[in-house]
């Protein structure tokens, strides 16, 4: 008998793990073909749901907070407001040391990602699903020291603060905007990894402006004169960063200063903001 018993309990924790096992297969499987199918229609597709009450809420934020947006064509709007509802049911959002992440805070932070890639074809950053929003400088377990902000692909995380993300788009001309910076970051990141979503940066462009980006850097370090903040020498992760803060904020100082990175800048991004315009029509 005991016998009887002790060969049920292995038979049925063998089987307990099967379809533990199978079940996590079926998730994953799953999960792929959301993905494949998102990558491959995402544009077909999301053009045709319907996001009348969730984008008037939306609609209302970005009238009354949102430069960019302001700027755009009423077309433009469309397809802003619809990349805004995407990344947001995509991504989930975590209050750290405040009761929550509002609406607001959702959409404005859908926003700089938005903004930022508004030029390319639909981008979703994939390599990221989490945002945790703190009120202020947070310490970070990770690097140890008081941070603003942050991306962290192995945890598939980005964080961002929310009273300096806040600052970033009330100072609008410094050359400072940590939702522009940190979504820079995850913006290079997905380009290099490869998923779904990657290698959509311009080649030839991205090829010359690194090429210009060590030059500047090495401006830097050396002390020599330079247009950008001296953190962007830290490395060219950092200058990639800092350079998009600059291009969306001091257009017309960049482009003076460095005409070079500055176009090389726009066609990676394919827009240019002191023509107003993405430079070709891309999809929704």
């Amino acid at each position: 008998m005991k016998e009887f018993i002790s060969l049920f309990i292995a038979y049925g924790f063998v089987l307990v793990t099967v379809v533990l096992l199978l079940f996590a297969i079926a998730l994953f499987l799953l999960s792929f073909i959301e993905n494949i199918f998102l990558n491959i229609f995402k544009d077909r597709f999301f053009n045709r749901l319907p996001f009348t009450r969730t984008k008037a809420v939306y609609r209302k934020i970005l009238l009354s907070q949102f430069a960019y947006y302001q700027k755009l064509n009423a077309r433009d709007r469309v397809k802003f407001e619809k990349r805004v509802v995407y990344f947001i049911r995509r991504n989930r959002f975590y209050a750290r040391g405040m009761p929550e992440v509002t609406t607001e805070m959702k959409v404005l932070i859908a926003s700089s990602a938005v903004q930022l890639t508004f030029g390319l074809p639909a981008l979703y950053f994939p390599l990221f699903n989490r945002i945790l929003v703190y009120p202020n400088d947070y310490y970070s377990e990770i690097y140890k020291r008081y941070h603003k902000g942050e991306v962290n692909p192995r945890h598939k995380t980005i964080v961002l603060s929310w009273n300096n993300f806040l600052g970033g788009y009330k100072s609008a001309n410094d050359g400072i905007n940590l939702g522009i910076h940190e979504m820079a970051h995850a913006l290079e990141l997905e380009n290099m990894m490869i998923n779904q979503e990657y290698n959509f940066l311009d080649w030839e462009a991205h090829k010359n402006w690194i090429y210009l980006a060590r030059d500047e850097m090495q401006k830097i370090k050396n002390g020599m004169p330079h247009f950008f903040r001296p953190y962007a020498g830290v490395n060219r992760q950092e200058f990639f960063a800092v350079c998009m803060e600059n291009f969306f904020e001091r257009p017309e100082g960049f482009k003076a200063a460095l005409p070079e990175l500055y176009h090389y800048t726009a066609r990676m991004l394919n827009q240019d903001p002191l023509k107003g315009r993405v430079e070709r029509h891309v999809a929704a």
